[in-house]
C-alpha cells in the first residue's frame, strides 16, 4: 500500500531539526485562517478534499494526497508556513502540485489550492 507524505515524515529522525508542536513551531503566528482544497488537478478543478487549518487545529506537518494510487503524496504546509513567516505575508494564495507518483511511475495530478490569512503577535 502507498505511504503518505506524513507518513514518510513521521517515520523519518531528522539530524539537524526536532519534531514539535506547532505553537512552538511557529510562536510568532497569534492567529490564521487557511483553507486548503485538494484538486483531481489543476486542469480539471475537481473537488477532491478540504482542509481548513487554524491555530486551534492546524493539520500537520504534511497535508496528504487522497489519491489511492499515490505513493509519498501531499504536500508540506510547514514549508508554506515557514516561507510566509519568514516574509511576513498576511495573505497567502498558492497552488501546489501533489510530490508523489502513481504505483505506475508517473506523477500523480493532484494539486492543492491554499488561500487564507495569517495575522502575527505585534
Amino acid at each position: 500500500m502507498p505511504k503518505k507524505a506524513s507518513d514518510i515524515f513521521n517515520e523519518t529522525n531528522y539530524v539537524f531539526a526536532s519534531k514539535g508542536d506547532f505553537k512552538d513551531a511557529f510562536p510568532e503566528i497569534q492567529e490564521m485562517s487557511i483553507h486548503v482544497t485538494e484538486l483531481e488537478s489543476l486542469i480539471w478543478m475537481k473537488e477532491q478534499a478540504t482542509h481548513y487549518l487554524t491555530v486551534e487545529h492546524p493539520g500537520g506537518e504534511y497535508i496528504d494526497c487522497t489519491n489511492p494510487s499515490c505513493d509519498g503524496g501531499g504536500f508540506s504546509m510547514g514549508n508554506v508556513l515557514r516561507e510566509a513567516v519568514n516574509s511576513k505575508e498576511e495573505e497567502i494564495e498558492k497552488s501546489i502540485t501533489c510530490q508523489g507518483s502513481e504505483t505506475t511511475g508517473r506523477r500523480c495530478m493532484h494539486a492543492f489550492k491554499i488561500s487564507g490569512s495569517v495575522k502575527y503577535r505585534a
